[in-house]
């Protein structure tokens, strides 16, 4: 073990000594601390090299943003020579490939995307003879879909040039500042879930005003 945590307490643990002598009351080293953070953290927003007229969360948003134009410019490259021809393709084919079989409507749900744009994408891929159709043994009326063999090979294929795609993505970052970022847009992917399932008809202010923000 190598007390990481404990290292990076203890001179927190002086400072606090030093400011409050005498004092030993855990709770009130706790609160201490926390305010303490907080101030850094406010200090370390007003350091940051935002253009004027921006604020934290707009340039965020506009980083993600960027982020995925980036990621989708790489993948265009990464399918050039291979049978797909959009990311959401193979986005489509890793889910099935993973589930073996799904619903139309659960398929589209776990890509993230409207039911429409859904519909053309799992349509192509059938027309290409990448995914097949075949009836619910739940629900006759549903329909299910699955990888055929041609839509297996086709991924499997592509799993290499995507994977080169997936280190390009993560840039310069070492593998504490990958963890650190996995967490948080799991997270966010957490926040933003039960929003897309369940409010995505309604307008920005219902959805705030709704309490999820």
């Amino acid at each position: 073990m190598t007390y990481n945590l404990l290292k990076s307490l203890l001179p927190l643990m002086e400072r606090y000594e030093q400011e409050n002598a005498g004092s030993d009351n855990l709770h009130e080293f706790l609160r201490w601390a926390n305010k303490d953070q907080k101030e850094v953290s406010s200090g370390n927003r007003a350091q940051l090299q935002i253009p004027p007229g921006e604020n934290l969360e707009g340039v965020l948003g506009k980083y993600i943003v960027f982020l995925y134009r980036y990621a989708r410019t790489y993948v265009k490259k990464a399918l050039e020579d291979t049978s797909l021809s959009h990311f959401d393709d193979f986005a489509f084919l890793v889910t099935l490939f993973v589930d073996q079989s799904l619903s139309k409507t659960v398929l589209i749900q776990k890509n993230i995307m409207d039911k429409s744009s859904g519909a053309e994408i799992i349509k192509r891929l059938i027309r290409q003879g990448f995914m097949e159709e075949f009836p619910s043994e739940m629900d006759k009326r549903s329909k299910m879909v699955r990888l055929t063999e041609s839509g297996t090979i086709a991924l499997m294929q592509s799993f290499e040039k995507m994977g080169q795609v997936s280190m390009l993505i993560s840039g310069n970052l070492n593998e504490s500042e990958k963890i650190l970022l996995f967490e948080l847009l799991h997270k966010l992917h957490h926040f933003h879930l039960p929003i897309f399932m369940e409010q995505r008809n309604e307008s920005i202010q219902d959805i705030l005003k709704s309490g999820r923000a």
